[in-house]
């Protein structure tokens, strides 16, 4: 993954996710943090407390994800095979 160079080590930055919908998913902010030179992706989702835990229900919270994600990167279309040496007309 190619670092950011505006982002320092030992930190990370977030913005909110323009695709987010309630319905499909998605973390709600997504960004990168840096730690020890290694940069990865961080996700982030706004949960809210059921009650089961030590939070009141619907007490809301932050819940993420780092990961090492990266799209797949889209492959170049296959070229037209063109020989590259001619061996004439060949008696079989």
């Amino acid at each position: 993954m190619n670092r950011n160079p505006n982002v320092q080590d030992n930190t990370a930055v977030l913005f909110k996710n323009p695709n987010y919908t309630p319905e499909n998913n998605q973390p709600y902010y997504k960004g990168e943090v840096v730690m020890d030179g290694t940069q990865r992706n961080l996700s982030m989702w706004i949960r809210e407390a059921s009650g089961d835990g030590k939070m009141e229900a619907g007490t809301k919270f932050l819940s993420g994800k780092l990961d090492d994600w990266q799209p797949k990167q889209q492959q170049k279309p296959k070229q037209d095979y063109q020989p590259t040496q001619s061996f004439g007309d060949v008696p079989f």
